[in-house]
């Protein structure tokens, strides 16, 4: 049996979780996010939907099976 499954890339990720996840987005910074998303939204309307969305990706980083979870992060946390 191989110590490897089939992963969504090319790369084989190890059975019992990948060896590091890492996520790279932007503070949720109203004017600075989801632009384009403008002029239906207002910036901070697209901003909260920003924060939502990556609330949601750092939850599902959290319930996978990993080694180590790194995030990148532009911009200052908390906003």
């Amino acid at each position: 049996m191989s110590a490897y499954g089939s992963g969504a890339g090319s790369a084989p990720v190890p059975v019992g979780g990948a060896g590091t996840l890492i996520v790279v987005a932007k503070a949720p910074v109203p004017g600075r996010v989801k632009t384009r998303l403008t002029p239906h939204f207002t910036p901070r309307q697209a901003a909260e939907l920003a924060r939502a969305a990556l609330q949601d990706t750092l939850d599902a980083v959290l319930a996978t099976p990993a080694r180590r979870r790194v995030l990148y992060l532009d911009g200052a946390p908390g906003h």
